[in-house]
């Protein structure tokens, strides 16, 4: 029997609407984990160990008149208090490990290994993941700027 009155025509079909959205409201939310988790699996697919790196020719390479010291403080600085894309990267650090210092940025992804020559010190650039372009460039800025100048950033 079809309702006629208005009000309670609203309130069952208000029943059936909720009953839609909530129904609509779990497939969206198992899609968004579906695609969140395929996105890892892609991404962590995509991204190669710092050492798999190493084994490819860097993306950037230099030498410096500068110790590995200096050069590895130089870059470690800029790196901590530059902004990348309008926000400031916590991921920085340093490992140290048989002469060369390694400055990790964002998520591990892009780091920089410095070490010393009997003329200085010499520097490799990698990047282990695809994309992240404007990243890169903003880092390997910082990293030319550290080469070109005695001056800490």
């Amino acid at each position: 029997m079809p309702l006629k009155c208005g009000f309670l025509r609203s309130f069952a079909l208000t029943g059936w609407y909720y009953k839609q959205n909530l129904m609509m409201g779990i497939v969206m939310r198992k899609l968004l984990i579906a695609g969140v988790s395929f996105s890892a699996l892609i991404l962590s697919g995509c991204m190669a160990t710092p050492n798999e790196a190493r084994n490819k020719s860097p993306n950037f390479e230099s030498q410096s008149s500068r110790n590995a010291q200096d050069l590895a403080g130089c870059i470690y600085n800029g790196w901590t208090n530059t902004r990348i894309l309008l926000g400031r990267d916590n991921t920085v650090h340093t490992e140290s490990f048989n002469g060369v210092t390694t400055i990790f940025t964002y998520s591990d992804s892009i780091f920089a290994d410095v070490k010393g020559t009997p003329n200085g010190s010499e520097v490799k650039f990698y990047k282990t993941i695809l994309g992240a372009v404007p990243v890169e460039q903003n880092r390997r800025e910082i990293l030319e700027k550290c080469l070109a100048s005695d001056e800490k950033l």
